[in-house]
């Protein structure tokens, strides 16, 4: 953070952000590697879908509800609560239609 700026408050602030939006990479990660399977065995809708849990029908919903609720600091833990949300729906997704 100090390439970009020397003042304290800044880069205290941006440390706080990033390991917020950073532990969504824990989640989003396990999500990816499903919708890769599924892309990979030709079940393009369902990829589809499970791609835009992460991207779409989990973050922006999570955005807006946190933010009404937490503010700005609502804003950053969407980002994980959207990746655990999307893992989960995936996931679910992933023992149902495997069957």
């Amino acid at each position: 953070m100090k390439i970009f700026t020397a003042d304290t408050a800044v880069i205290e602030m941006g440390v706080h952000i990033l390991v917020i939006v950073n532990s969504a990479v824990l989640f989003s990660g396990i999500q990816s590697v499903q919708t890769t399977w599924f892309q990979a065995e030709g079940k393009k809708i369902i990829s589809l879908i499970m791609a835009l849990y992460g991207q779409l029908l989990c973050f922006v919903p999570a955005v807006w509800i946190l933010s009404r609720l937490y503010g700005l600091e609502g804003v950053w833990f969407a980002f994980p609560a959207a990746a655990l949300l999307s893992l989960v729906l995936s996931s679910v997704s992933a023992v149902v239609f495997e069957r």
